[in-house]
């Protein structure tokens, strides 16, 4: 019997969601084990390498570790892509008068673009910059939260649970952006800029 397979669009979907935790991981464990070495310096002066504090904070960065499960996407690089191109027949985009071009996954982009049901996408383009800027409004206030602040515990819950869409397409375009250099950052209640690498004429 054929074993059939996934549509592209969970294939991205599950990517994407795979580097956000992936990321979100690392950025946790950095902390976890900056907090282990302060105790280790702290419990080697004093000379009681047995601190509970110790023991806690190794706990917590092996508990870290164990929230994490599954196959994570690797960072990648991406081609140029026109703005144009990338935000065409997109509902709520506001079609660009300056030429830009990102570097982005164009399916990764419009399979979060199209789970976050965002009501207006502008581009704002920056000339003497190597970034273009993407601001997306309309957005789950709950997605963008954790998109500009995720919890490694909410992720994996998530990926679990498979919460609503629109908060899961915002959530997403975190992973969109870092994946390609860029960054997010959340400038109101429900509105984001993706600033992605690029160019602009």
């Amino acid at each position: 019997m054929p074993q059939s397979k996934s549509p592209p669009s969970t294939i991205c979907l599950d990517a994407l969601v795979g580097e956000l935790t992936l990321r979100t991981l690392l950025h946790d464990l950095r902390g976890g084990l900056g907090v282990v070495q302060g105790w280790v310096e702290v419990a080697a002066l004093d000379g009681q390498l047995n601190s509970p504090q110790l023991d806690h904070s190794i706990a917590a960065l092996a508990n870290t570790l164990a929230t994490t499960t599954g196959t994570l996407a690797p960072m990648s690089q991406f081609p140029l892509v026109s703005t144009e191109t990338l935000l065409k027949d997109l509902p709520g985009a506001d079609l660009p008068t300056v030429g830009s071009r990102v570097h982005v996954c164009p399916e990764r982009f419009r399979v979060a673009m199209m789970l976050a049901a965002p009501v207006a996408v502008t581009v704002l383009a920056h000339s003497m910059s190597d970034r273009v800027v993407l601001e997306v409004s309309g957005l789950s206030k709950e997605g963008v939260g954790q998109a500009c602040r995720p919890s490694l515990p909410r992720l994996a819950e998530l990926r679990r649970t498979r919460c609503d869409d629109r908060t899961l397409g915002a959530i997403l375009l975190r992973a969109v952006a870092a994946s390609a250099g860029g960054h997010v950052r959340s400038v109101g209640e429900g509105t984001i800029e993706l600033h992605l690498k690029g160019e602009t004429d």
